[in-house]
């Protein structure tokens, strides 16, 4: 988000969103006091990007692809030191005042690296505050986005049976967030984990087998992020009484934690009833499917503490977290692709 709102600047054009998979992107947020959505009925854009149906969401994508790449001509999906340091000068230039300085569209992809982000703030515009891990984040985050009607709906009933207060709400007693990422590569690197239906593209893609050493292997890691929030209770705040919030990529292995672990103060609820779906790799489901995706994320988000293992989604809560998780993060499970985290 820090990167979209500098390239927009940067290059001198209003910030809008096109996203569309695995549903255009109204179906879970909405403008809140700026508005970034695309004007339909301007000029040139295509119908489909506009589409609301499972079977146009796909064409919806491809409907941006004659529109102008700001980063056209450089390595945008294989970023070396070249395109940090060089690419990124050259494309704004011609942006601005260059080829491209007639185009009224320019398009990229999400660039993501936090560090690469800081360090051209403070270089280039001695800028001091990173935006990525500072409440310049979520206040650029609420300040863009708030739950769609349906969304909405949604999530203050998860509010309500979880016994959690409802978005920027302080009064209620605080919990701790526990993420389990199981069915990431990374999240069970080294283990036998079978998909559950489908061929090819593995558990992420089509769900994780409930059996067997996949079964013992989840509940472990599960167990084990429990046992880490409790221990960071004991040490934060032993004398009011625990609240933990369990989500994961396996619906049965939420339902296994609400079930046994209820007594120790673990709340659960389970969205799709079958799987919780993966909003990039598992596609061509009704808008409404993927609700429990965005509903795990603000639950989160409203955390005290957020406990997390493989992948970026439960840094994703901690980041537009308005509740002092930023300073309570906890990795349960290694992952390779990151440094370890945490913050007490």
């Amino acid at each position: 988000l820090g990167w979209d709102l500098y390239l927009a600047n940067q290059t001198r054009r209003v910030f809008m969103i096109h996203w569309c998979i695995p549903a255009p992107i109204e179906h879970y947020l909405v403008p809140n006091l700026v508005d970034w959505t695309l004007p339909r009925g301007w000029p040139g854009f295509d119908e489909r990007l506009f589409s609301n149906t499972t079977e146009q969401h796909i064409h919806c994508d491809r409907a941006t692809n004659d529109w102008t790449m700001l980063f056209d001509g450089y390595r945008e999906y294989m970023q070396g030191g070249d395109f940090w340091e060089k690419n990124i000068d050259l494309a704004l230039d011609r942006a601005v005042h260059g080829e491209y300085k007639n185009h009224k569209i320019l398009r990229y992809k999400v660039l993501g690296i936090d560090q690469r982000l800081e360090q051209r703030l403070a270089v280039r515009h001695n800028e001091t505050d990173p935006i990525a891990w500072t409440d310049a984040f979520p206040a650029m985050f609420w300040t863009l986005f708030r739950p769609s009607e349906g969304l909405r709906h949604e999530l203050l009933a998860t509010f309500r049976e979880l016994g959690i207060s409802s978005p920027f709400d302080y009064s209620a007693p605080p919990f701790y967030a526990i993420h389990a990422r199981i069915r990431h590569p990374r999240g069970h690197a080294g283990q036998e984990i079978r998909q559950r239906t489908g061929k090819g593209g593995g558990p992420d893609k089509h769900g994780m087998a409930w059996n067997g050493t996949a079964r013992e292997f989840a509940i472990g890691v599960a167990r084990h992020a429990l046992e880490c929030a409790q221990k960071a209770h004991l040490d934060r705040d032993a004398l009011r009484a625990p609240g933990y919030v369990f989500y994961a990529d396996s619906e049965d292995l939420v339902t296994y934690m609400g079930r046994e672990h209820s007594r120790e103060g673990v709340r659960v609820r389970n969205m799709t009833g079958v799987e919780v779906l993966h909003i990039d790799r598992q596609q061509q489901h009704p808008p409404k499917a993927y609700y429990s995706a965005f509903i795990d994320l603000f639950v989160a988000a409203q955390a005290s503490c957020i406990l997390f293992g493989a992948g970026n989604y439960a840094l994703l809560a901690a980041k537009i977290n308005t509740r002092g998780a930023r300073q309570c993060l906890i990795r349960h499970y290694p992952d390779s692709s990151h440094p370890m985290v945490v913050r007490t």
